[in-house]
């Protein structure tokens, strides 16, 4: 297993030259999902849960994927809420890339409930777009949704900052499996507590990715020292 490389800063600071064969990754969602957790189903105070950073607008969204879409040689992958889902199209297909359509990752048993969510199920969208090159005409066979468990979620049992631990392992392993190649180099500028990298090494590729948060920096450090015992829900099989 290589070794990644996870740098501690903004992405725009600490990534400036680095090119990679796939980016997957969760950035900050729009101002309607930060505003307000609506609801819990433990103890946890649900006020102190909003993010501590801003949420993205369109222009985050575009000023991102002109950005990165040159650097990437393969697929981009970003998770977002149904608010942002336009941007995400308009910005690959801006910079010349396929958009897709939005893919749910359905979430079941998520304690936490945000604006918009659905009744019984958490639900983010994967917003995929691939080169318009032959090398990815076919030879790639991706679901059209994603439906996992709560389990291997931070955020299940609270966290004193709202920051969580990222999504169920299980959907970060399926994503990378889908969207990446054994050798690949993926890129995660937002790792937050690491889970895209830590899936990127159990898979066989290799990670790289920045984390501003100190808090969530070292936690993803001590992660991606053991990503396989921390990811032991990721064997779990994901519904597509």
């Amino acid at each position: 297993m290589s070794r990644p490389t996870l740098h501690p800063g903004k992405w725009e600071d600490v990534l400036p030259g680095i090119t990679c064969s796939a980016l997957i990754t969760d950035p900050p969602y729009s101002a309607r999902t930060h505003a307000a957790v609506t609801t819990r189903n433990d103890d946890t105070d649900p006020a102190g849960l909003t993010p501590a950073y801003a949420p993205w607008t369109p222009d985050d969204v575009h000023a991102f994927v002109r950005s990165w879409s040159a650097r990437v040689s393969g697929w981009m992958v970003c998770l977002c809420d149904d608010e942002l889902i336009p941007a995400y199209r308009a910005a690959y297909e801006s910079v010349g890339r396929y958009a897709f359509a939005p893919v749910p990752c359905v979430i079941r048993g998520m304690s936490c409930r945000m604006q918009g969510d659905g009744p019984s199920s958490w639900v983010v969208y994967a917003m995929v777009g691939r080169p318009r090159t032959e090398a990815f005409v076919g030879g790639w066979t991706n679901p059209g949704a994603y439906v996992v468990g709560a389990e291997g979620n931070g955020r299940a049992g609270g966290s004193p900052r709202g920051g969580g631990r990222g999504k169920p392992a299980a959907l970060e392993h399926a994503l990378v499996r889908d969207y990446s190649r054994p050798g690949d180099l993926v890129c995660d500028p937002m790792a937050g507590w690491g889970g895209f990298m830590a899936a990127a090494l159990a898979h066989g590729r290799r990670a790289v990715g920045a984390e501003m948060d100190a808090d969530a920096y070292r936690e993803a450090v001590r992660r991606l020292k053991r990503p396989l015992q921390i990811d032991m829900f990721s064997t779990r099989e994901v519904e597509s």
